[in-house]
């Protein structure tokens, strides 16, 4: 049902009362129009029970033809129940169609008012007349820019929402300020009607200066856009600006502050795809570890130094016709698991218990997605795995962006893993749940000697271990590591060519006369998610 329209002096509106008059969306009324598109309209309705809804109306008219209109009605229907399972999305509470008068519809939970009048519990909010809803474009028109922490916030919980979307292969074609709505205080991803599925060239969608060079319909091409939103919300420019910064910093944002985010968006936003965050879950990561008070641009430094001290020791190394990797053995190879009883008295080979510390079983499927997936076909026991004997029992699971993403949280770090024992080597058999940029530092194992001393293992991604699903598009060797185990799982029935790979390192200690004590397994939150499954020392 639709409240009457008010008469223009053109006439105008007679035609648009005229057409709505006809549309019917059961137990809800239709207040007023609050917002049009070039497909459809929005509208402030009210239910039955007296709450305050949004409801989108799409019309066939408004399509060339009735493969766009269906395309888009099919989106609605795989987007409704997903929209529910993240607080970053708007939620979709109905979906329908009327095909006499030739539209579909579907009802949304109601925008704050911009006015600042939160509606009641009930539902009633204080003027239905005056209503606008809260959208990230009106706050930056009242506000100029966000203060860090609401930019940090705001980051966080839009990479979560396309991290949800691209993790079920869709996209949402168009992040910009005005598609950002607040409800209940949370800025959530609206206009949820454009999503589409990964790839899909069918139609072109999206708005100037937050499409990257390479145009829209993928993942990354998103995370481009909530980029360029981050700049705006942090500078108060426009996107076409990009990359100027402001020459006056604006209340709760200091140059510090300032200089994290530029971070950040110059990353998000880069001409070279290459260069660039590869997905929602990498750019996540760096806001987390702003939230949480450090310092992306000093990480980001002690990095390019880092690769600049090994990139001079190995030439100087060559230079001197020193053979590389005493330190790591290196060992491009896949070794399979030779079965075996534990190792005898003759051998120093012992494992580290880790029994303590695993959270993770082989059969389980911890990272919730795919029926059947696992590690189920993993040798447990003791087994040969790449450079050394393993006792494979279960994993110690750490946390990182990509599973917190999807509201599953393991430990940070595990520490006082104990050892006990004096050894010239200690072997790792790991791996990560999810990707991350090359020579990205994931981990960290941690070994304290009984004197006091310690040393710390990084563990960087392509180097030291990699994502445990592998397709032979990407590389499978890690540059100082062992491919240690290929196998697969019920979940990769379907692609036959995909593999599961496990990484081994073997670290040379320093200090073999010195009892080591303890090894701790400290994550850096990345979205990689690094795990551990055995260690053994010789």
């Amino acid at each position: 049902m639709v409240n009457g329209g008010r008469q223009s002096e053109d006439g105008s509106l007679q035609l648009a009362a005229s057409l709505t008059e006809r549309m019917v969306v059961p137990d809800h009324e239709l207040v007023r129009s609050i917002g049009r598109g070039s497909y459809g309209e929005v509208w402030l309705a009210r239910s039955v029970l007296g709450a305050l809804r949004a409801v989108k109306v799409v019309f066939r008219r408004n399509f060339s033809d009735g493969h766009p209109y269906e395309r888009e009605f099919s989106g609605i229907l795989r987007v409704e129940p997903l929209s529910r399972a993240h607080e970053g999305l708007v939620d979709i509470l109905h979906v329908g169609r009327h095909e006499p008068a030739g539209y579909f519809y579907y009802v949304m939970e109601l925008a704050d008012d911009a006015a600042g009048d939160a509606p009641s519990p009930g539902g009633a909010a204080p003027d239905l007349a005056g209503y606008q809803p809260r959208t990230l474009t009106r706050e930056l028109k009242c506000q100029k820019r966000l203060p860090f922490e609401q930019c940090v916030q705001l980051g966080l919980a839009l990479s979560s929402a396309l991290s949800h979307l691209h993790h079920h292969g869709l996209i949402h074609r168009d992040v910009k300020p005005s598609n950002i709505l607040y409800i209940g205080g949370v800025p959530k991803l609206g206009d949820i009607g454009l999503v589409g599925e990964t790839g899909d060239s069918a139609s072109y969608v999206g708005t100037e200066g937050y499409i990257p060079p390479e145009g829209p319909g993928t993942p990354q091409a998103d995370v481009f856009g909530l980029g360029k939103v981050i700049y705006e919300a942090s500078t108060g420019l426009d996107r076409m600006e990009f990359p100027a910064l402001p020459t006056a910093l604006g209340e709760g944002l200091s140059r510090d502050h300032a200089a994290e985010l530029n971070e950040i968006f110059l990353k998000a936003c880069a001409p070279d795809p290459r260069r660039r965050y590869q997905n929602a879950e990498e750019m996540h990561a760096d806001l987390a570890l702003l939230h949480r008070g450090q310092s992306l641009r000093r990480q980001r430094k002690s990095r390019r130094r880092e690769k600049r001290l090994i990139l001079a020791s190995l030439v100087a190394a060559a230079l001197l016709g020193l053979g590389i990797g005493s330190w790591w053995s290196p060992r491009y190879h896949v070794s399979r698991a030779k079965s075996g009883s534990p190792p005898s008295e003759a051998s120093v080979a012992q494992a580290v218990d880790l029994s303590r510390f695993q959270n993770v079983t082989l059969s389980s499927n911890w990272t919730r997605d795919f029926p059947g997936n696992n590690l189920s076909s993993l040798p447990s026991g003791w087994h040969q795995f790449g450079p050394a004997q393993f006792d494979v029992r279960g994993l110690v699971q750490i946390s990182g962006g990509f599973l917190e993403s999807h509201d599953l949280f393991y430990p940070p770090e595990v520490r006082g893993i104990p050892v006990n024992r004096r050894c010239a080597r200690l072997h790792f058999l790991h791996g990560t749940v999810w990707y991350a940029e090359t020579g990205l530092w994931v981990a960290s194992y941690i070994v304290h000697y009984v004197d006091g001393r310690k040393e710390e293992i990084p563990l960087r991604y392509g180097d030291h271990l990699q994502n445990w699903w592998w397709h032979p598009q990407w590389p499978i060797n890690a540059r100082s590591a062992n491919v240690a185990w290929i196998g697969t799982n019920a979940a990769l029935a379907d692609a036959p060519d995909a593999k599961l790979c496990l990484y081994a390192i073997t670290w040379h200690n320093p200090f073999p006369d010195a009892p080591i004590a303890a090894i701790d397994f400290v994550s850096t939150r990345s979205a990689a998610c690094p795990f551990l499954v055995a260690v053994s020392s010789d």
